[in-house]
């Protein structure tokens, strides 16, 4: 279970620094992807990941590719 925890929180930092980044809420991503800003703070502070159409509406949102978001 280490190796998914350690991905979890890897991809909760990726999201919380993409985010910051682009100056944008936790509400805002939250409706582009279509889930509340409770799903986008549990990926932020690595309690699950997303599944595959939520990393791809992210990346699609984002505007990269699924490297850099994982």
């Amino acid at each position: 279970m280490k190796i998914i925890d350690d991905c979890r929180k890897r991809f909760g930092s990726r999201l919380r620094s993409l985010r910051k980044e682009r100056r944008k809420t936790q509400k805002e991503v939250a409706a582009a992807i279509d889930v509340s800003p409770q799903v986008i703070s549990c990926y932020e502070k690595g309690e699950y990941l997303p599944s595959a159409v939520h990393c791809m509406r992210l990346v699609n949102y984002f505007g990269i590719s699924f490297d850099e978001l994982l």
